[in-house]
């Protein structure tokens, strides 16, 4: 099985956490652990959701919520954030331009400035853009972490690393081989 596979090849880092589709979480169990999102809704019969408190029994103790591929309402990103929180797991509170963080971001959280036009379109934001960015976010925010997502892969990963807190990997996450190589370039800069 592919998701096997993947799970195997990755090195048990606290640093590193994988945020597998919901079918594929029972495989965790040898990584810090994520989810891809969380229903905003606490347990109990809203059938199709899964909520942060499930995602807390298999492990997770980090999930996404608002990535731009879902196209959700920023109050329902923040009530999803607010869940996560509420059962003791941190929510990466995914941003692109134009987005008022202020508006939708909860305390206990993490930010992925995620630009639009960089993800899944192997063209990254240019450094110096993203670190004004993180800088933007900064000074709204604080001391909160923000991480960059968009187009990372073994070939960019130092750039990013060097001014965020860390990354978000989408589509280079999916070759365990690619995302291995990441990892080791993080290492060997660290």
């Amino acid at each position: 099985m592919e998701a096997e596979s993947l799970f195997s090849a990755m090195p048990k880092k606290d640093s590193v956490v994988i945020c597998p589709p919901y079918p594929f979480l029972y495989q965790g169990k040898r990584v810090t652990l994520g989810a891809q999102d969380c229903s905003p809704f606490p347990g109990g019969s809203f059938t199709g959701e899964v909520s942060a408190e499930m995602l807390r029994s298999f492990g997770c103790l980090y999930v996404i919520v608002g990535h731009s591929e879902r196209k959700e309402d920023k109050e329902l990103v923040k009530r999803k954030a607010s869940a996560a929180v509420s059962k003791g797991i941190v929510p990466v509170i995914c941003m692109a331009d134009g987005d008022n963080i202020e508006d939708f971001f909860v305390e206990g959280g993490i930010v992925a400035y995620e630009p639009v036009s960089s993800i899944g379109t192997g063209k990254p934001c240019p450094v110096p853009e993203a670190k004004r960015k993180r800088e933007e976010i900064r000074s709204v925010l604080g001391s909160v972490p923000v991480i960059y997502g968009g187009s990372v892969d073994e070939n960019n990963i130092c750039d990013y690393t060097e001014h965020f807190e860390g990354v978000l990997v989408g589509g280079a996450s999916l070759d365990a081989q690619k995302f291995k190589k990441i990892i080791e370039k993080c290492d060997q800069k660290n």
